[in-house]
């Protein structure tokens, strides 16, 4: 699929402090520094994460997380809402201006405001997906519901077939993964027997059900752009 055009980072402003992009912005030091972001969620495979220089003192989470419908969202989001949530619920010291303030003798103790930036490969399932469960979470949203309130800020967030399933599942098991017991709950169970059956039952229809949420997103894409 060819990248999509147009702006590449986004204010999800019912969550103050929240972003998302694609990886152009995590890559760029001095975008990074222009948006005064101050955590960085990658939610990509391991051989795209980008490298954030150290000297930014940026809290950088990465989550091993493939664009494939058959891939399991709901094992990593509870995690990821957890850490934006934690990120979004303080403010980050900066050393430099602490530096500044011993050197001159001033009482400027600094603090940044957080900003968190979620991203993935082209800003659209991944991170979508990621940023559409937290707001569902933090807002107490169902899936349709986030989903329309996200594109009013970056209307090319589109979770692939998959992950949209597990996002209304995520909504049903009301934003928890596990019981009380702290046992996978049943409609999660289900779902990861759904999909490993589908698995074993052969590569053609795994690809099958790839192909179709492919298809879905081009049709999006498409549309967005007429």
């Amino acid at each position: 699929m060819p990248p999509i055009k147009g702006t590449n980072f986004a204010s999800l402003d019912e969550i103050p402090g929240l972003y998302i992009s694609d990886i152009i912005v995590p890559s760029s030091p001095s975008q990074l520094q222009q948006h005064e972001i101050t955590h960085v969620l990658t939610a990509m495979n391991r051989r795209a994460w980008p490298s954030i220089p150290p000297e930014l003192e940026i809290a950088h989470k990465t989550l091993p997380l493939e664009d494939d419908a058959l891939d399991d969202l709901l094992e990593l989001v509870e995690e990821a809402c957890d850490w934006i949530k934690n990120a979004l619920g303080g403010k980050q010291k900066d050393e430099s201006a602490e530096e500044h303030c011993e050197l001159t003798g001033t009482l400027c103790a600094k603090t940044r405001q957080p900003r968190v930036l979620v991203h993935c490969l082209q800003g659209i399932s991944r991170s979508g997906s990621i940023v559409v469960a937290y707001m569902m979470r933090q807002l107490c949203l169902d899936y349709p519901t986030a989903l329309a309130l996200v594109r009013r800020h970056r209307d090319v967030i589109t979770p692939n077939d998959g992950f949209a399933e597990q996002l209304v599942i995520w909504h049903q098991m009301e934003y928890e993964c596990k019981g009380q017991d702290g046992s996978d709950k049943k409609l999660y169970s289900d779902w990861k027997k759904s999909r490993d059956d589908l698995l074993k039952s052969g590569q053609e229809e795994g690809n099958r059900v790839r192909a179709r949420s492919l298809a879905h997103l081009a049709a999006r894409i498409g549309a967005r752009r007429m």
